[in-house]
C-alpha cells in the first residue's frame, strides 16, 4: 500500500509539472501515416553459416525499405542502416536524422535486422549449440550477402555507392563492414562505435558520475549520501526490511544476507537507473527504448527534492519511477533468477533477448561497465568478477576470465581496435557519452566531436531543442557524405 502511495505521490508531482514527466504511450511514438506509407517490410533468403560451404541451410531475414526520395538520375546511392541488438523499427527508416541525409542525396534506403534479434531467427531456438551462429563475422557476412542480393533485385548499376550507417554496436558493424568488404561498401557513418574491447570498463560509471556532477553537484551529493545510507542500513535486520518496502523488492533481503551475488545485482540495478539517463543525455531518443522519457533533469529534480524525504527515500523514488515506466511490479534482483532466465534458450519473437546480448558480450564485445573506478557514487558492488561469473554461470565454466581475455585479444586483433585503418569512414562521438573513451580511433582524422551530448545523438530525429553543436555536427557528416558521393 505504501509503495502504491509513493507511486501516486511521485506521479502526481510529474503530472503537476514539477518533474516534467509523462507516461509513455503508443500515441507518443506513433509514426505519421504519410511517412510510414513509403516504408515496406520484406524478407529475403539468407545463408545460415557463411563460412561452411557444405552447409546448405538458409533462413528468412527481415529488412525494411524506403524509396521515397530515391533518385537514380542523381547518382543512385544506397544508404544501409544496420540493425543491432533489438528489433528494427519503421521510425528509424522514416524519421531519423540519417533519413534526412537520404532525402538530401536522393538515396534508396534499407534497414537490415541483425540475425537472432526481432523476427530474424536463423534457428529454431537459441540454445548453446545454435548460439555459435551469433557472431559479428556472420552478421557482417549477412550484410554483404544482403547488399549483393539487393544489387541484383533492384538491378542497380555496378558503380552504385552503398553507404553504411550505424549507432553504437551498429556503428561497429558499419566500420567493420567497410573494413572487411570495401568492394561492397563505399563509405561508413559510425555514430558512437565502440571500437576496442576490454574486460574491466570501469570508466563507464566514472563518466556517469562526471556528467551528473556537471549537471548538478547537489544531485551527485544526494546520490552519494543516499547510497551511503543504503550501505549502512543494509547491515541491520530492520534496515533490510526498510529497503524491502522502500525499493519494492520482489524478494525480501533477509534471505540474501550472505549471497554477495544478489547484493551485487541489486547495486547494479540501482546504478543503471541513472546510467541509462546519462547514456542518452541531451539526445532526442524519446520512444526509441523503454524508459527513454526518463532524463537526467528528471532524476536530479527528484534527488534534490527534499519534500520526497531523505536521500534514501529519493533513491527509492527514482527506482520506483523506473519500475513504473518499465511496467514492473517489483525490483527483481535475485542473481539465480537472472541466471535461470539467461539460460532459457526459447525464442522471443520481436523482442530483445538479454541472453543473446550477454552471449555476444561474453564471446566478442565484452566491455563490462563495472563499479571499479572512483568516485564509486553507487558503491563498488559490481566489480568485473560479477560479469565474468555471469558468463560462466550462463554458458559454462570454460567462459572464465582467461577465456574472456582471449576474446578481447582476438576481437582487437581481428578488427584493429583503436588502430583501425580504413578510408571513407567518419566516426562521431558525444563528449558526455559514457562509452566515448572506447570510441576514438587513433589512426583516423575523420572524427566529429559533439560537445554536450551523449550516445548516438546525431542519429536521432531532429528536434527544436537540438544544440548548435549537434546541428553543426550533422552538417559536418553531410559534407563527408557529399564528398564521398562526388568521388
Amino acid at each position: 500500500m505504501k509503495f502504491l502511495m509513493l507511486l501516486l505521490f511521485v506521479f502526481k508531482l510529474h503530472i503537476d509539472g514539477i518533474f516534467g514527466f509523462k507516461k509513455l504511450t503508443n500515441q507518443n511514438i506513433k509514426i505519421k501515416e504519410d511517412k510510414a506509407s513509403h516504408a515496406t517490410e520484406e524478407w529475403f533468403t539468407q545463408i545460415l553459416d557463411h563460412f561452411n560451404p557444405i552447409d546448405p541451410r538458409t533462413w528468412k531475414q527481415r529488412f525494411q525499405t524506403n524509396h521515397q526520395y530515391y533518385n537514380a538520375s542523381n547518382g543512385g546511392s544506397v544508404f544501409l542502416f544496420i540493425g543491432t541488438e533489438s528489433p528494427i523499427e519503421l521510425k528509424i527508416i522514416t524519421e531519423s536524422a540519417w533519413f534526412d541525409y537520404a532525402k538530401k542525396f536522393g538515396a534508396l534506403c534499407f534497414q537490415l535486422e541483425h540475425r537472432y534479434y526481432g523476427k530474424s531467427f536463423p534457428t529454431k531456438d537459441i540454445d548453446d549449440d545454435n548460439m555459435r551462429y551469433l557472431t559479428t563475422q556472420q552478421a557482417l557476412a549477412d550484410l554483404a550477402q544482403f547488399i549483393s542480393e539487393m544489387n541484383k533485385r533492384y538491378k542497380l548499376p555496378a558503380d552504385t555507392k552503398w553507404i553504411a550507417f550505424g549507432c553504437s554496436y551498429g556503428a561497429n558493424l558499419a566500420a567493420w563492414l567497410r573494413l572487411k568488404y570495401p568492394h561492397l561498401v563505399y563509405g561508413a557513418v559510425c555514430s558512437n562505435a565502440i571500437l576496442t574491447a576490454k574486460i574491466d570498463y570501469g570508466e563507464y560509471y566514472e563518466i556517469v558520475s562526471e556528467v551528473l556532477q556537471a549537471y548538478s553537484e547537489e544531485c551527485l551529493n544526494a546520490i552519494q549520501k543516499g547510497t551511503s545510507l543504503f550501505n549502512k542500513i543494509l547491515l541491520s535486520e530492520s534496515g533490510k526490511k526498510e529497503i524491502n518496502k522502500k525499493f519494492h523488492l520482489c524478494d525480501p533481503l533477509e534471505q540474501t544476507t550472505y549471497n554477495s551475488k544478489d547484493i551485487s545485482n541489486l547495486y547494479h540495478q540501482l546504478a543503471r537507473n541513472f546510467a541509462y539517463a546519462v547514456q542518452f543525455y541531451n539526445t532526442n531518443c524519446f520512444g526509441y527504448y523503454d524508459i527513454s522519457n526518463i532524463k537526467v533533469d528528471l532524476l536530479c529534480n527528484i534527488m534534490k527534492n527534499k519534500t520526497v524525504g531523505s536521500t534514501l527515500d529519493r533513491l527509492a523514488a527514482v527506482n520506483n519511477m523506473v519500475l513504473f515506466e518499465s511496467d514492473e511490479n517489483c525490483l527483481e534482483y535475485k542473481y539465480n533468477k537472472m541466471i535461470k532466465s539467461l539460460r532459457n534458450g526459447t525464442i522471443k519473437i520481436n523482442q530483445s533477448s538479454d541472453r543473446l546480448w550477454v552471449y555476444q558480450r561474453c564471446t566478442e564485445i565484452v566491455n563490462f561497465p563495472t563499479s571499479s573506478s572512483p568516485p564509486h557514487i553507487f558503491g563498488n558492488g559490481f566489480p568485473v568478477d560479477f560479469y565474468t561469473q555471469q558468463c560462466m554461470d550462463v554458458f559454462g565454466p570454460k567462459f572464465n576470465a582467461t577465456f574472456i581475455q582471449s576474446v578481447v585479444d582476438k576481437t582487437n586483433m581481428f578488427y584493429g581496435g583503436f588502430n583501425l585503418k580504413i578510408t571513407r569512414a567518419v566516426f562521431i562521438f558525444g563528449s558526455v557519452d559514457p562509452w566515448h573513451p572506447l570510441q576514438i580511433p587513433k589512426t583516423l582524422k575523420s572524427v566529429v566531436y559533439i560537445k554536450g551530448v551523449a550516445h548516438c545523438a546525431d542519429m536521432f530525429a531532429r528536434s527544436d531543442k537540438d544544440s548548435e553543436e549537434l546541428k553543426a555536427a550533422r552538417e559536418q557528416i553531410s559534407k563527408y557524405i557529399s564528398e564521398w558521393l562526388k568521388t
